[in-house]
């Protein structure tokens, strides 16, 4: 998944008290962004991250409504067995990365 964020131009008033003009700002534009993902191997049934990470993450996983069911350091490239856990929607939280996985488990 690419998330691409771009800004235009925006004008800005003046501060009260200066003279009536109008300021014109550019906004640097944010360029895509390759986000994380988990992505099932349905042959072992193992999660791995796309792209793979390249150093050693800490991770909570978390079911739907928040509550911290596991943890762990996902090793680089390594893969996340969630075959004990039952059918649901789950997150992955990296907290080194701040960022936070969403998983479907089926």
């Amino acid at each position: 998944m690419q998330v691409r964020l771009v800004l235009a131009l925006a004008c800005i008033p003046a501060a009260a008290g200066v003279h009536a003009q109008t300021r014109t700002v550019a906004v640097k534009q944010v360029t895509e962004a390759t986000l994380p993902l988990a992505v099932r191997d349905p042959v072992n049934g193992l999660w791995y991250m796309d792209p793979p990470f390249t150093s050693d993450e800490p991770y909570l996983l978390m079911d739907r409504n928040g509550l911290v069911i596991g943890g762990g350091t996902l090793r680089a490239g390594a893969a996340i067995d969630l075959s004990a856990l039952p059918a649901g929607h789950y997150v992955l939280r990296f907290s080194q990365r701040n960022q936070v996985v969403p998983v479907d488990r089926e």
